[in-house]
């Protein structure tokens, strides 16, 4: 609804479990014909490897069409943010730092907080996360109650980012 927020929030999800699998290529939240799809608990695994690389993949994909606007002109990208979601270990899948190197390393050098829950091995969830992004929930809390909070927080960043200086 706020026309700032309208024009510059995007949002891609993907998910993990064995495997990871990009549900919605980054796309402008605010256009009416975005459907959020579903989100449920899939796989017996928990692949760390597969949910960054498929991160780098759709950065790679989803990000340099978005730095020109329809008329030509170079729109600013604002840092991306990686939201990850885990309530497990990682028990498959090849070496998880690799990916989280390039992620780091790269030009658009994505903030990456990650929430645990249930089984969560605390000490990867620090490693994987930057710096005092790693969160931790409660007894109760669900998943899809940190997410809509999480909506809100973007929305909120977008439309201050995006506000003219005075």
């Amino acid at each position: 609804q706020h026309p700032v927020a309208s024009a510059n929030a995007y949002l891609g999800i993907s998910t993990f479990a064995d495997t990871a699998s990009n549900l919605l290529p980054l796309t402008r939240i605010a256009d009416p014909s975005v459907a959020i799809p579903e989100l449920s608990p899939r796989g017996s695994g928990t692949n760390f490897h597969a949910a960054l690389t498929e991160a780098l993949s759709r950065f790679r994909t989803d990000l340099p069409p978005l730095a020109t606007t329809a008329d030509g002109r170079t729109r600013q990208i604002f840092r991306p943010t990686i939201y990850k979601f885990t309530d497990g270990q990682h028990n498959t899948g090849g070496d998880w730092h690799a990916p989280l190197t390039e992620l780091r390393t790269r030009s658009w050098k994505p903030n990456i907080m990650v929430f645990g829950w249930g089984d969560a091995d605390r000490d990867v969830v620090c490693e994987i996360a930057t710096e005092g992004m790693a969160y931790f929930a409660e007894d109760g809390q669900t998943p899809d109650k940190i997410l809509e909070q999480i909506l809100r927080v973007i929305l909120r960043s977008a439309i201050r980012l995006a506000k003219p200086a005075v």
